[in-house]
């Protein structure tokens, strides 16, 4: 079958001499519109025939003439979109046809129409020449599949953050649109997705899995936590708050840097949209860094690493010290006085640890900072530096650092260059920041009735447990017995407490890690490299436990090497010796259902 436009063509040429109009012809050839309407401007005839289903508030095979277009007009946009309605309505004029048709004998428009209870689903409106004067035109209303219709979907969202997206293009090779709320990335339009880092992906990609799946693929290995914590939907969101971009450097197992960043086009009105730009940018980046080296390079010699730094000595070979520069910041005096009357740093060091660093990072500063280590691990052309809790006079605790760099004497030899600066406003606002990301991902991860892991956090990880470094996984699926009736007899108060007695049972016997409450009665804990034999012991100490108190569970358990594991075959097959285990026990006295 031709195309739906050349049909409409082939149709409107189906005029006769006396230009009349054969609907019944031209609805065989387009049996996929819903309707078809014949417009004769001369004439200021309009007639319409419903091809498929109902349109209009007609039905199939019905036909109607209008006394003029504007009352066929008017029918028509009560089923199009308010925000398409003044398009078509400016289209469907006689000027506004023969302007659309002036180059060609016909066009197509995407339009969204009105399918009641499903609402507004893009349909495609063709329009088409029915005479060489263009006093006469075809026009069809045509439902279109549910793949060009996410196709328009995309174009429309390319097309609303399309200023976001080209200047994010202008730098990174791949770019997504991603929905943080509803956990939805696509392809831009104008990107090619064979290309991409996410090559068999177009449209309604789970940002969580790909992003993750993602890292653990490219990122290198030592950077895989962290970036899996600072790419994650809640702390992208987090970072926006302030900022309407968000901008990452990681290495990849290449060994080459990469960015990403997330644009926030509208946070306005749309503030859990943004674009995300990805690429590798090695050179770019390398050539910061080493930038950004050689200047701090500079300035740790000439004006002590960088504003930052309070105090900078210079360390010679023979260990003497020299004060180079300080800014008189009185909670160092100290340390000046000891440095510049002592004068050997390898004397120097013990004393200023002993009487100013907090006790807990005395021993690791002794070790690191030692004159032979600082030559070891001081990087060429770059910076050590070393973090710890400082203790003032009064005994409150600060974040200090002190950073090391190397300096070539005239003489040839190496100097440490060494300078201090208070990182205490950053160190603490790290903390913060991690904080709150947990409290975050505690929130959505945890049951509010018991506090145990929730089902959204069990779904997420039983996908993770497989690449968890363990011979065997073991399964326990437990089951409270009686909810239904104690809630029945003493309430749902007495129902709670016995979840929450279970659940409290549950951790204390397997952790808090990797136990959850997956369901209104039904719990599940996870353990590795756990011999089969044992953990049944544990179980039926577990049963003693849970019958002391007056309650009764019924569980199962399924023990399997972690190599080329199916999870859900382990999960059921535990969950099917539970219930074995459940109808043994309703089967004899204790089932209440024969009652």
């Amino acid at each position: 079958m031709k195309e739906a436009n050349d049909l409409v063509f082939f149709g409107g040429a189906d005029v006769n001499e006396e230009n009349s109009f054969n609907t019944d012809f031209l609805s065989v050839f387009c049996r996929e519109f819903m309707f078809l309407c014949h417009f004769d401007g001369e004439k200021d005839s309009c007639s319409v025939k419903i091809i498929n289903g109902e349109a209009l508030g007609l039905s199939a095979g019905e036909e109607k003439n209008f006394s003029d277009f504007g009352q066929f007009l008017s029918r028509v946009l009560k089923y199009i979109h308010p925000e398409d309605a003044e398009s078509v309505g400016r289209i469907f004029t006689p000027e506004g046809y023969r302007e659309v048709l002036e180059n060609s004998n016909f066009e197509t428009f995407n339009v969204r129409w009105n399918y009641g209870e499903m609402g507004y689903l893009y349909n495609q409106l063709v329009v088409a020449a029915a005479g060489d004067s263009r006093s006469a035109v075809i026009i069809g209303m045509k439902e279109i599949g549910k793949e060009h219709r996410e196709r328009i979907i995309r174009e429309n969202i390319n097309m609303k953050y399309a200023s976001a997206i080209l200047s994010l293009s202008r730098e990174y090779p791949h770019v997504y649109i991603v929905d943080l709320e509803s956990n939805d990335m696509s392809v831009c339009a104008d990107i090619d997705p064979s290309s991409g880092l996410f090559a068999q992906y177009e449209h309604g990609i789970d940002y969580d899995e790909t992003i993750a799946s993602y890292i653990r693929d490219v990122v290198y290995p030592d950077q895989q936590e962290h970036m899996l914590l600072v790419l994650s939907r809640e702390y992208v969101k987090w970072s926006l708050r302030e900022n309407n971009a968000y901008t990452r450097e990681f290495l990849n197992k290449e060994e080459q840097y990469c960015e990403i960043t997330y644009l926030q086009p509208n946070p306005e009105s749309d503030s859990n949209m943004v674009i995300m730009g990805l690429g590798v940018k090695d050179e770019e980046i390398r050539a910061k860094i080493e930038d950004a080296r050689q200047r701090e390079f500079q300035q740790s010699l000439m004006e002590g690493l960088s504003k930052e730094y309070h105090t900078v000595f210079l360390i010679h070979p023979d260990r003497t010290m020299e004060l180079y520069r300080t800014t008189g910041v009185s909670t160092i005096m100290e340390a000046l006085r000891i440095g510049m009357e002592v004068k050997d740093y390898s004397i120097c060091l013990p004393l200023y640890v002993r009487r100013y660093v907090a006790a807990d990072d005395q021993d690791r500063i002794l070790e690191e900072a030692t004159f032979y280590n600082l030559i070891k691990n001081v990087p060429e052309n770059g910076i050590l530096p070393i973090t710890y809790k400082r203790v003032d006079s009064t005994g409150e605790e600060t974040y200090h650092q002190t950073c090391f760099a190397k300096a070539k004497g005239l003489d040839g030899e190496t100097n440490i260059v060494m300078a201090f600066r208070d990182v205490d406003a950053t160190i603490r606002q790290q903390i913060r920041e991690r904080e709150q990301y947990n409290s975050v991902v505690k929130e959505r991860d945890s049951d509010g009735l018991t506090s145990m892991n929730n089902r959204l956090c069990y779904e997420r990880r039983i996908k993770e447990y497989p690449e968890f470094e363990a011979g065997s996984i073991s399964v326990i699926y437990v089951d409270v017995d009686g909810l239904h009736e104690l809630n029945n007899t003493k309430g749902h108060e007495a129902g709670d407490i016995m979840l929450k007695f279970v659940a409290y049972l549950i951790q204390e016997k397997w952790g808090i890690d990797h136990t959850y409450r997956i369901g209104g009665d039904e719990f599940t804990a996870f353990l590795f490299d756990v011999a089969e034999e044992d953990l049944l012991k544990e179980m039926e100490a577990f049963r003693a436990r849970i019958t002391e108190e007056g309650y009764r569970v019924s569980m199962g358990e399924c023990t399997a090497p972690l190599a080329g594991i199916d999870m859900t075959e382990v999960i059921k097959k535990a969950e099917e010796r539970m219930y074995a285990e459940k109808r043994s026990h309703y089967s004899g006295k204790n089932d209440r259902r024969r009652r």
